[in-house]
């Protein structure tokens, strides 16, 4: 992601791929994941792209397991109104 800072899509579709992985990885790694600035990535995509709604949506749903949340997520499914 950080190669491609300035294409949209390409952050859209890498955060919908890490939170899928950051979903099914232990604790350990999500630490580790943090310490090494990994999310780093992540937080400069929703600063880049904060004008679009879906980017940043699905920015926010790759750092929710970095939260401690544990396993279970909630559903934060956009719903347009």
């Amino acid at each position: 992601m950080a190669g491609f800072i300035s294409n949209e899509e390409i952050q859209m579709y890498g955060c919908k791929s890490l939170q899928l992985l950051l979903e099914k990885v232990s604790d350990v790694l999500l630490a580790e994941f943090v310490e090494t600035g990994d999310h780093m990535a992540i937080l400069n995509s929703i600063k880049q792209f904060q004008d679009n709604e879906d980017t940043v949506l699905h920015a926010l749903r790759a750092i929710l397991p970095l939260t401690g949340l544990g396993k279970a997520q909630p559903d934060i499914s956009a719903k347009k109104i």
